[in-house]
């Protein structure tokens, strides 16, 4: 199968000296468990071989489709959407531009970064160079994270030739904010003359320092069943050794017990160490008549 083979491919290319980009699926909740596993299992090895991977969990078109639906059209969704991301790639560097970008500027961003996030808006009107930019960061057919503090950015902006330079200008700031100040952003324009009047941006952001961390969270899906929708979460836990000794647990405040006071009437006594009435007495003689009468 696919999930098997595409491992072996992946480390073939690699050993080429290929730059290895793979842009994979997560099965249904509805395929069940065992397939899921399967699939956990395939994306471990793959990313083991591949440069960087994208990862597009398919219970997240669940929530873009209408529940009338059918099931072709779900698939071709799916297809749509593994489209745009290869495409997003590629079209930088086959495609005319105001803006080229080479491939020497593409392996600097994706060469052994692991795994990335995709995400892809397109709007139309006066404000569609801002909202498409904002729909592609928001983009939520992507994994539980989001492109915050990013190494590397790879932006591509698709527009007629028409597109101005504010435009070109809003639509990339609103995107470098997100990243991390040192990162790594290779900004393309692409024309379209097939486009009208729609803008559309595609985002790749690798280098994500909360990637890893992400699998610990419970992430929620919305699911069509015959009933009607409810909601699914599934817990996925990562493997972590030894003991961080710099940083608290995470989410567990720490906390300082602070005795109860005593009552003034209950506290204890202090024990004399000398005599009182002979002691104190003798204290108050000088120290030279002290000394004399000894």
């Amino acid at each position: 199968t696919g999930t098997g083979a595409a491992p072996i491919i992946a480390r073939l290319s690699k050993e080429q000296g290929a730059l290895t980009v793979a842009v994979v699926t997560k099965p249904f909740y509805f395929e069940a468990k065992k397939r899921m596993h399967n699939a956990e299992a395939g994306w471990e090895e793959l990313k083991k071989n591949s440069d960087t991977i994208i990862t597009v969990p398919n219970d997240r078109l669940l929530g873009l489709m209408q529940k009338n639906s059918t099931l072709v059209d779900m698939m071709k969704m799916v297809d749509d959407v593994l489209l745009q991301a290869v495409k997003g790639i590629t079209d930088l560097i086959n495609l005319p531009g105001h803006i080229n970008v080479d491939f020497a500027d593409l392996k600097t961003v994706m060469k052994e970064v692991g795994p990335a996030i995709m995400g892809s808006g397109s709007a139309s009107g006066e404000n569609r160079a801002s909202e498409a930019a904002k729909r592609a960061i928001d983009n939520q057919l992507l994994e539980d994270v989001g492109i915050d503090g990013a190494l590397g950015i790879l932006i591509n902006i698709s527009a007629t030739s028409s597109l101005t330079m504010g435009e070109f200008m809003e639509a990339s700031a609103l995107i470098q904010e997100k990243a991390h100040e040192d990162a790594n952003i290779i900004i393309g324009a692409l024309f379209d003359d097939n486009m009208g009047d729609e803008l559309r941006v595609t985002v790749i952001a690798t280098g994500i320092a909360n990637y890893e961390d992400s699998a610990d969270t419970i992430s929620e899906f919305d699911v069509v069943g015959r009933a009607g929708s409810k909601k699914v979460k599934t817990l996925h836990v990562t493997e972590k050794r030894g003991l961080d000794l710099e940083r608290p647990p995470h989410n567990q405040p720490m906390s300082f017990a602070r005795p109860n006071p005593v009552p003034k009437g209950l506290r204890p006594m202090p024990t004399p160490i000398f005599d009182e009435q002979n002691d104190l007495a003798e204290w108050d003689e000088p120290a030279y008549i002290r000394k004399k009468a000894n």
